[in-house]
């Protein structure tokens, strides 16, 4: 019953969190709004949270729906294989191929049912990236970048010590959106269906990733952050807020957003898939899908 309730929960969140977003997007009177180059409005002062930004991050917030669904399927709702009952896929085809006892049938088609299974569960997890060009995208280096000047030469006008603060929280936003990208998403789908030896033979098997406190605390912070970041501005240029306030709120939400994932993850996620996801995305940019599914491949095949 627990884990029902849990996923229900989960689901009620993740929806009433995009409905906010989109719904804000749709009434605030900001269609015509237009920020200075390099400005956002989730953290500056004299810019205005944007159309644009509100339907990016409702993309954000359907994809951790999806993933957060997916984690629940595979962790425990669905009645998945496990890769360690079953041979090594490419043993048992040569062994089939070689004519030898090893080469059983009936095993190398368990085997195969179970890697395809995940791989599938992999890519509906991965495919809403496939609609994220029809989404608005914003450069979170453009929040210090100044428009005009050489691509990554640093903005040199002097800052007050309030603009010197928000410069450092798009900074760390900017990194800590690359862990949630290919730690948080990507490689922690990949771990999930493609546990370490280690943890799946474990003699005592840790409880469902999404049924754990850590994980629980992190998801609540994690809609919290997405749905907060516009209303907490809105607060300031309603005057209910002071800007100062609102920073100091944000960076409780970013540290409790980062502390919590971490816990949650740590001894799930495998490091060489976080690794090889962060090596193609700056390779072979874009292609979210493709990159993911092959390091899934490549995870199936136990290379």
């Amino acid at each position: 019953v627990w884990s029902y309730k849990c996923l229900l929960y989960d689901i009620c969140l993740g929806v009433l969190g995009t409905a906010a977003t989109l719904t804000a997007a749709r009434s605030f009177p900001h269609r015509t709004i237009s920020n200075a180059p390099g400005q956002s409005g989730t953290l500056s002062q004299k810019a205005y949270v944007t159309q644009d930004e509100m339907i990016e991050h409702s993309f954000y917030q359907v994809l951790n729906l999806v993933q957060v669904m997916y984690l629940h399927g595979v962790t425990w709702l669905w009645n998945m294989p496990s890769l360690e009952q079953q041979q090594q896929p490419q043993l048992v085809l040569v062994s089939s191929m070689l004519g030898t006892k090893g080469g059983n049938q009936e095993q190398l088609l368990s085997s195969i049912r179970a890697i395809v299974l995940r791989l599938m569960a992999v890519l509906a997890a991965t495919s809403p990236w496939l609609l994220r060009h029809y989404f608005p995208v914003h450069s979170f280096s453009a929040n210090w970048i100044k428009k005009g000047l050489t691509r990554g030469k640093q903005y040199q006008q002097q800052e007050t010590a309030t603009e010197w603060l928000e410069t450092r929280l798009y900074q760390i936003k900017k990194w800590q959106y690359l862990f949630y990208k290919h730690v948080i998403l990507h490689g922690l789908n990949l771990s999930v269906a493609f546990p370490a030896a280690s943890a799946a033979a474990s003699l005592s098997p840790m409880p469902p990733l999404t049924l754990t406190m850590p994980w629980r605390i992190f998801w609540i912070c994690l809609n919290a952050s997405y749905v907060m970041e516009f209303y907490l501005q809105s607060l300031v240029k309603r005057e209910f807020l002071s800007q100062q306030s609102m920073l100091i709120l944000q960076r409780v939400l970013m540290t409790a957003s980062s502390v919590s994932a971490m816990l949650a993850v740590a001894n799930v996620v495998r490091p060489e898939f976080c690794i090889m996801s962060v090596v193609l995305n700056f390779t072979n940019r874009g292609r979210d899908v493709l990159n993911v599914m092959l390091v899934a491949v490549l995870a199936a095949l136990r290379i």
